[in-house]
């Protein structure tokens, strides 16, 4: 009776791993969602081959079929593998790769790096049992060698050629408790045909704990300089709804920095003076904490030379810069601790305004002028993570990289590669150092915008590459203001690709 129970589990939940000889440096495997045609793997040790097959109608939408030789591990983890199909043909997405998951259960929670038949490359990922999936897709076509790393609440994916090193492609923030299975993934996205895959140079190993992460919470604010401050109030106010919460001024009375407040901890600051021959209105974007003394110090040991902490005469701030940025044309990074009596403090819970487009300031743009040293800079340096990138499909080179920040906010910076441009132009400019704005509802969004006058060549939003709803204004200067919806296609309308 026992025995009986125990099968009828384990056939119910598909948990159960299929008895094997060998199974390598694995631990076991399963036919994951009980797929009609079952998969196997056999493990030749002289090549240090894994040859493993699957079926299964897909690794999609709110439950898997598919075949999974795995291992139960804890703790920051990294697999990786030479991978390839054993035949051409097939459907365009079925599917090889490496997954990390939360159990064996079709809808288990997981994050997996994937190379399609049609050579697409993504992380998917589903966050909670019985969720939809969700997918990052990258301008990598048909790697031949892939690694998936879970670092914490991180998973990164490294792309690459046979015998060439592994360059990150991207990552995306997941939570998943310990403990974890690891493994090799087959899926045939047809229920009636086994495919058939060969993993080569398999390595699955437990990670050191990672460098501390610097105390960062979010983005504070984006200067931009404007030539004209009633316009860029007309725009900035009239437009977006965000209220003028106060202005710092010189002795004279001229006003320095106009704050237009998009929540109590995050601002757009207005610079009078930008002069007609400058290409860039951005001066710079700061970021907060709560323990500037800790940040500074961690700044100095990673010797990027920060400047001496200031407490600001006019706002009452304490902050410190950044300003050697190499291969950026942004003036400096500047990092601020609100301070109890500092006006920013003071104005908590005011100018708040209803006519607000957007409640969060999500990411800032910056200029890159060697896109090389400013990823160096920002991810092997400040601890940045990747977790986008598009590529430019008529040069072949990256455009434009997502860099999520240290922390807990989810910010982050989006470098543009304008390597090699000498010719950069306002305009070009402007529409690359931006700053995006969150909002709930991209068509009630855009419809506030029309309602305010902002009719004049319009384009209706857009579903972009990193799969999220958008469009844009430009101030009277010309800097792009992006507005841009949360990925989330259950509920943006959003389409949902059948992978």
């Amino acid at each position: 009776m026992m025995r009986l129970r125990i099968f009828a589990a384990c056939l119910a939940a598909s948990l159960c791993a299929q008895p094997t000889s060998d199974l390598g440096i694995f631990e076991g495997q399963s036919d994951v969602g009980n797929p009609e045609l079952k998969g196997s793997e056999a493990f030749d040790s002289a090549r240090k081959e894994y040859r493993v097959t699957g079926s299964g109608a897909n690794i999609w939408a709110k439950a898997d079929e598919f075949h999974f030789v795995w291992r139960r591990l804890t703790g920051d983890v990294a697999i990786s593998a030479t991978l390839r199909f054993a035949e051409a043909g097939g459907a365009g997405h079925r599917k090889i790769g490496l997954m990390i998951r939360q159990g064996l259960a079709a809808d288990a929670p997981y994050v997996d790096a994937m190379v399609h038949g049609d050579g697409l490359t993504a992380l998917q990922f589903r966050e909670t049992t019985g969720d939809i999936t969700r997918s990052f897709r990258f301008p990598v076509v048909a790697p031949t060698r892939i690694k998936l790393e879970r670092r914490g609440p991180l998973f990164t994916l490294w792309t690459g050629r046979e015998g060439q090193p592994l360059q990150e492609a991207g990552a995306i923030p997941m939570k998943l408790s310990d403990a974890v299975y690891v493994g090799l993934v087959v899926g045939s996205h047809n229920a009636k045909v086994i495919e058939t895959a060969l993993f080569s140079e398999v390595s699955v190993e437990s990670l050191p704990k990672a460098a501390p992460a610097l105390p960062l919470l979010g983005l504070a604010h984006a200067g931009i300089r404007v030539s004209d401050l009633e316009k860029a109030r007309g725009f900035y106010h009239g437009v977006a709804g965000f209220d003028e919460a106060f202005d710092t001024k010189n002795p004279q009375g001229g006003i320095v920095v106009a704050h237009f407040k998009v929540n109590d901890r995050q601002f757009v600051e207005i610079y009078p003076g930008l002069k007609p021959d400058d290409t860039i209105p951005m001066t710079h974007i700061a970021m907060y904490t709560e323990n500037l003394d800790k940040l500074h110090k961690m700044t100095q040991d990673l010797g990027v030379s920060p400047t001496e902490i200031k407490t600001g005469p006019r706002d009452g701030n304490r902050s410190f810069s950044i300003r050697k940025l190499p291969g950026q044309s942004l003036g400096f990074l500047e990092f601020v601790q609100y301070m109890p009596d500092s006006l920013h403090v003071k104005s908590v819970g005011k100018s708040l305004s209803d006519r607000r487009i957007s409640r969060r300031l999500e990411h800032a743009g910056i200029v890159t002028t060697d896109l090389d040293a400013a990823l160096k800079f920002y991810v092997n340096t400040l601890g940045f993570r990747e977790t986008w990138r598009r590529g430019n499909p008529d040069t072949g080179n990256v455009a434009l990289v997502h860099l999520r920040m240290p922390g807990p906010s989810g910010d982050y910076v989006e470098l543009s590669n304008q390597t090699g441009n000498t010719n950069l132009t306002r305009a070009r400019a402007g529409t690359a150092a931006h700053i995006s704005l969150e909002v709930p509802d991209i068509k009630a969004a855009y419809q506030q915008t029309l309602d305010r006058g902002m009719t004049e060549d319009r384009k209706p939003p857009r579903f972009g590459l990193d799969e999220r709803w958008q469009f844009n204004l430009f101030d009277p200067d010309g800097t792009r203001v992006e507005f841009m919806q949360p990925r989330d296609p259950a509920k943006s309308g959003a389409p949902v690709p059948s992978r």
